[in-house]
């Protein structure tokens, strides 16, 4: 009998991770690789069945390494910095991290398991062709507020994500330059306040930069930066559930993605839009660079200042439309949870 992967949600995690679960769970079956998936709650304890752990191949995946399942192997899907998440200290005896950027595999003493790159993705191309298209960008994220440093390092790490917040600088590689390697424990807030400001303002420069545009935000925007977002913007507040945004997405043109902090890896809003038939704006991905074209299949910035600039050719014409049209091949071949499902299991049994 094939072994079975057991994958495990958290009814407390947003609803975001959950619903990565349930795509790669659908790209295992897709795969024909049993597997089931467990929303786990307060009140579920984890159950591991004997009769799946003693089937040869059998593993477990989960989210942030949340779930403890002892010595049965596990591969744990890590959706920030792994640095970020102090539980990764000890994350079990037969844990695999899938860190979803290429240079997180190689932070050498900031990890305590084997790592393997396993990035983002996102389900099967979901193209509705009688979808008016009626908003021309989709921005989904949230605006943080501004931090406030507690101790002069803190504050040093603010001002680090200020210094770098108008390119496309890995905050991770900004601080390890300013402060050296320090204690896993000692580098996490330091870390959290460079990325949570350099991606608070280049965010907010992203969006001031659009011009005569029907954009619609999904996020939460504090009320001190409402007045401060596009004319005409459509706010729809905070998405806990993730369905709102991937639903607006089949009626954008251009689906935008500010997130420096992946600069070898991706973001699920650029699969998902991708998948919905979208144009999409990102910062610069030497990963995404591989498979996709800048002005032929997507559009890169390297300041989040020429955001405007970029919507504004992917609206000209019939831009975003030939520029989704282009991008879906390659997101098809290559960056599907079931591509992801595949990755997986060559991690944890050496083959699909």
């Amino acid at each position: 009998m094939p072994g079975t992967v057991l994958l495990f949600g958290h009814a407390d995690s947003a609803d975001t991770v959950n619903q990565f679960l349930r795509d790669l769970a659908q790209g295992f079956r897709d795969l024909e690789q049993p597997c089931l998936l467990t929303m786990l709650d307060g009140r579920t304890p984890l159950a591991l069945d004997p009769a799946v752990i003693r089937q040869s191949g059998s593993f477990a995946v989960d989210i942030n390494a949340k779930i403890d399942t002892g010595d049965f192997p596990k591969l744990s899907l890590i959706v920030d910095h792994p640095v970020s998440h102090p539980r990764l200290l000890a994350p079990g005896a037969r844990t695999v991290l899938g860190l979803i950027d290429r240079e997180h595999c190689r932070i050498g003493d900031y990890l305590r398991a084997p790592a393997v790159f396993i990035p983002h993705g996102g389900p099967p191309p979901d193209v509705i062709a009688a979808s008016p298209r009626d908003i021309d960008v989709l921005f989904v994220g949230n605006l943080l507020g501004e931090a406030i440093p507690r101790t002069p390092m803190e504050a040093r790490a603010v001002e680090i994500g200020r210094g770098i917040a108008l390119s496309c600088t890995d905050p991770f590689s900004a601080v390890l330059a300013e402060f050296g390697r320090l204690d896993p424990l000692e580098i996490k807030p330091l870390l959290d306040l460079a990325t949570n400001e350099s991606q608070r303002l280049a965010r907010l420069a992203a969006l001031r930069s659009i011009r005569a545009a029907r954009i619609h935000v999904v996020g939460y925007v504090p009320d001190d930066l409402v007045e401060q977002m596009p004319d005409g913007a459509i706010l729809h507040g905070f998405d806990r559930s993730f369905f709102q945004g991937r639903d607006l997405m089949h009626r954008a043109k251009v689906v935008i993605n500010v997130t420096q902090k992946f600069p070898a890896g991706s973001h699920e809003r650029i699969w998902y839009g991708m998948a919905a038939g979208c144009a999409v704006v990102t910062n610069r991905s030497s990963f995404l660079a591989e498979d996709f074209v800048h002005g032929e299949s997507i559009l890169f910035y390297d300041d989040p200042r020429q955001v405007g600039d970029l919507v504004e050719i992917a609206l000209g014409g019939d831009q975003a439309r030939a520029m989704a049209a282009a991008a879906l091949p390659a997101y098809e071949a290559g960056h599907t949870w079931t591509e992801r499902a595949e990755r997986i299991m060559v991690a944890m049994i050496g083959r699909t």
